[in-house]
C-alpha cells in the first residue's frame, strides 16, 4: 500500500529541448505504464517547444483524467547570458533551479528527472517518503571518485576543490539527474537568484555546472537513497555485471548516462539498453528512432575503428613479446 495522501498527485518535472523531444516520450510512457492508478502531473520545463510539440505531448500523456501535463511559463531571458553550457550540458539544465520559484505555493514537493531516464516501478512510496528535514532526497553518483582521478587541466581545479570537500568536509556527491525536491523547505532559503549567487562563487571550478552547484549548495542538506534502485547508472551497472533482467526486476528509476545513449549509434551496445526501448515502444517516435539508429549504424565506422585499434595494439604487444623472448634467449643460452 502506498503512503500517499489521498488525492495528492505525484508531480514530476523534466526539461527537454527540441532535440530530445522524441526521447521524452519514453520517459512519459514509463510513467504511464508504472503509475496506471495514480494521479500524475508532469511539468515540462522548456522554452523551445512549439504548440505542435506541446499538443503531441499532451495528447500522448493526458489520455486519462488522472494524468496532466503542465507547461510553466519560463523564458531563457530569466537566466544570465553568460551561464556556461556545452553540447551535452545545454541551458535547460539550469531550469530545475527555477522550481522553488515557479511552482504554485501549495506544492510542497516535486521529482525532477533528466530526459534520459525512465521510471521502471511504481514510485508513490518513494515520492511521498519523509524528507527527514532535508532539502532533497538524492542518490549518490557512483562515478564521482573515478572522475576525481582525471588529471587534465580542464578539470584539475574542479577536482582539487571537490576532493577537498570529500576528504575534509565529508561530502557525498550526488547526481542531479534525479532530485526529489522538498519545495516547501527550499522556498525558505533558495531561489533561482540565490542559486546564481552561489554559482558565481563556484564558476571558476564547476565543470558539471548545475550538478556541481547543487552539490556545493546542499552539502549536508540531502537524504540519500539506494543508487542501485533509484537513479541507476546503466553503463556503470553493465560494467559491474548487472543485466537487463536484473535492472528490469529491481530498479525503480533508471538513468541512461554517458554520451552514448540507446537511441544513438556510435556506441558499444549492451543489454540494459533494451529496457529503454521497451518503454519507447508505442510512442510516436519509436519507429523513426529505430530507423535512425539502424541506418546511421550502417555508415558508422565506430565499431570497426575500435576493432582496428585493438588489433593494432595486439600486434604491437605481439611484436614486443617476440622481441622480449629473443632477448631472454640470448641471456639464457
Amino acid at each position: 500500500m502506498s503512503n500517499a495522501p489521498f488525492g495528492v498527485p505525484i508531480r514530476i518535472a523534466a526539461a527537454p529541448d527540441k532535440k530530445v523531444l522524441p526521447v521524452v516520450f519514453a520517459l512519459l510512457n514509463s510513467i504511464l505504464i508504472n503509475e496506471k492508478d495514480f494521479p500524475v502531473e508532469f511539468y515540462c520545463l522548456s522554452t523551445k517547444l512549439d504548440d505542435q510539440d506541446r499538443d503531441l505531448l499532451s495528447g500522448f500523456f493526458c489520455k486519462e483524467p488522472s494524468k496532466k501535463i503542465i507547461f510553466p511559463k519560463i523564458t531563457e531571458e530569466i537566466l544570465p547570458a553568460d551561464l556556461p553550457t556545452t553540447v551535452n550540458w545545454p541551458l535547460e539544465m539550469y531550469y530545475r533551479l527555477m522550481l522553488p520559484d515557479i511552482l504554485d505555493e501549495g506544492i510542497d514537493r516535486i521529482l525532477y528527472l533528466d530526459t534520459d531516464m525512465i521510471v521502471n516501478k511504481e514510485i508513490s512510496d518513494f515520492y511521498f517518503s519523509d524528507f527527514e528535514g532535508c532539502m532533497m532526497t538524492v542518490a549518490k553518483d557512483p562515478l564521482f571518485d573515478y572522475f576525481l582521478t582525471e588529471k587534465s587541466p580542464k578539470v584539475e581545479v574542479r577536482n582539487d576543490f571537490f576532493r577537498h570537500l570529500r576528504d575534509d568536509e565529508g561530502m557525498n556527491y550526488f547526481c542531479s539527474g534525479m532530485l526529489l525536491m522538498n519545495i516547501a523547505k527550499l522556498r525558505e532559503q533558495y531561489s533561482l537568484n540565490r542559486y546564481l549567487e552561489i554559482f558565481d562563487s563556484l564558476r571558476d571550478k564547476a565543470t558539471l555546472f548545475d550538478q556541481d552547484l547543487l552539490n556545493y549548495a546542499h552539502m549536508g542538506q540531502v537524504r540519500y537513497v539506494d543508487n542501485a534502485v533509484y537513479g541507476v547508472f546503466t553503463w556503470d551497472s553493465h560494467n559491474k555485471g548487472r543485466t537487463y533482467e536484473d535492472i528490469k526486476n529491481n530498479a525503480a528509476i533508471v538513468h541512461f548516462t554517458a554520451k552514448a545513449k540507446p537511441w544513438t549509434h556510435n556506441a558499444i551496445r549492451y543489454d540494459i539498453e533494451q529496457l529503454w526501448w521497451d518503454y519507447a515502444k508505442g510512442t510516436p517516435y519509436y519507429v523513426s528512432l529505430l530507423e535512425n539508429v539502424f541506418y546511421a549504424s550502417l555508415h558508422s565506422t565506430f565499431t570497426e575503428d575500435e576493432f582496428n585499434k585493438l588489433k593494432s595494439e595486439n600486434e604491437e604487444l605481439r611484436s614486443l613479446l617476440s622481441h622480449s623472448m629473443e632477448i631472454l634467449k640470448k641471456f639464457t643460452g
